[in-house]
């Protein structure tokens, strides 16, 4: 049986082949660091979910009988977020090709702790303009009052729970920068 120092020495003297950086820009360039994946992947989602709930404030949540200006604001918060996760997004998946790939890496860092800062703020203020939109107009009771704080609630657990997804994000991708640094 081996023990934990024969182990550890085997394990080391493992020859592990070398990749030189045109090849892990390649690999970069043919499948995108999981966490883009997954940072495009909530893009589709988000873009999908807030057009099709743009769609339905006109057609099923009768924004026809609300002011005017109420109607444009949530269009146009909603348009701002769409703006703002596509050109984030884009921002953020183009890697100067002249950089060294660590160097590269960590401008994309920066671009995307940059858009999640942005991220976590205008989905805050779409949440605060949509229960605006939905509050808008009710005659509030205790009970009603209740559900708004409920409501309010949830849009609150909602964006710590974003913040903690994008600082994961953040925490792995300097990982794997750092791992490139050495």
């Amino acid at each position: 049986m081996m023990d934990l120092h024969e182990l550890k020495n085997l394990l080391e003297s493992e020859v592990r082949p070398k990749k030189d950086r045109s090849e892990i820009r390649t690999l970069l360039i043919a499948k995108p660091h999981p966490v883009l994946r997954n940072v495009r992947k909530q893009v589709i989602i988000e873009a999908t979910a807030w057009s099709g709930f743009l769609f339905l404030v006109y057609t099923a949540f009768d924004a026809d009988t609300k002011p005017f200006w109420l109607g444009l604001l949530v269009a146009f918060a909603v348009s701002v977020y769409l703006i703002h996760l596509l050109k984030g997004y884009a921002q953020i998946v183009a890697m100067p090709a002249y950089k060294p790939l660590a160097e590269s890496l960590s401008f994309a860092y920066q671009r995307m702790r940059r858009f999640a800062m942005h991220n976590l703020l205008l989905r805050s203020l779409l949440l605060v303009v949509v229960l605006f939109f939905f509050s808008y107009g009710i005659s509030f009771t205790p009970g009603k009052y209740g559900a708004l704080l409920g409501i309010a609630i949830v849009f609150v657990v909602q964006v710590l729970l974003n913040r903690r997804l994008w600082l994961r994000r953040l925490r792995r991708l300097r990982h794997a920068i750092d791992g490139l640094a050495q």
